[in-house]
């Protein structure tokens, strides 16, 4: 039997549900019980938080890729293939995604202006926040594993639906990037799920067919914080 090269829109919402349902689900809760405010600062997790994480988020992505198998979907078309090149672009992505990250809070965030301004700048402690969450080693477990289930589904899956539903898809892929970082305030969630949903759909689409540099680009920005500044200023 032919392998399946193109998903149905019923594909996408079905593995939208087993993927991110609950996420979307506690984001809203958090985002209503903090009346649209969230917590955009960075976040620290326990060890034990992230191997939680690991494993609820194995298993799930375990279930859409058992769907997909029944669904006789050709997962030959997905390419991830490790090289010095890819790795520096991947840098790269997330080198600019943090400075638009940064530039829209500039811009739209009165308190994060001030902190900037006003509020003592510290490099080292920068510094040395960066290579302990590059030490952690459950966090940087978790932080692979999140960025290939994230963006598997985002880019892997929303790329490879019926042609003339793939603009549908997209923007439906924005807005669910969008409902489950609301958690973290509207404006974090709103530039996250575009700036990362845009950029990373554009990359795969004219660039390159390859998902290690997008992988790894949202792994770095899930270890670090999508951001440069915050890691240097006291208080953001």
């Amino acid at each position: 039997m032919q392998k399946l090269k193109y998903l149905q829109i019923v594909d996408v919402i079905i593995l939208t549900i087993i993927l991110f349902g609950q996420a979307i689900y506690s984001s809203t809760l958090s985002f209503l019980n903090t009346k649209g405010l969230g917590d955009s600062t960075l976040t620290y997790t326990s060890s034990l938080q992230n191997f939680q994480m690991i494993i609820f988020q194995g298993i799930l992505i375990l279930i859409a890729l058992t769907y997909l198998y029944f669904r006789r979907f050709d997962f030959r078309q997905w390419q991830c293939q490790f090289s010095l090149r890819s790795t520096a672009i991947a840098l790269f992505l997330f080198l600019t995604l943090a400075i638009m990250m940064d530039l829209l809070f500039f811009i739209l965030d009165e308190n994060f202006r001030n902190a900037l301004f006003y509020y003592p700048w510290n490099f080292s402690e920068g510094v040395k926040h960066i290579i302990l969450q590059f030490k952690n080693f459950p966090l940087i477990l978790y932080a692979v594993l999140n960025g290939v289930y994230e963006e598997l589904f985002f880019i892997g899956i929303c790329n490879y639906i019926i042609p003339k539903a793939k603009k549908l898809i997209f923007v439906l892929s924005l807005i669910i990037r969008i409902s489950f970082h609301t958690y973290q305030g509207l404006l974090s969630a709103i530039g996250i799920g575009l700036f990362l949903g845009i950029t990373y759909f554009w990359f795969y689409n004219n660039k390159s067919k390859n998902l290690y540099p997008i992988f790894l680009s949202h792994t770095i920005a899930d270890i670090l914080g999508l951001s440069i500044v915050r890691y240097f200023i006291i208080a953001v």
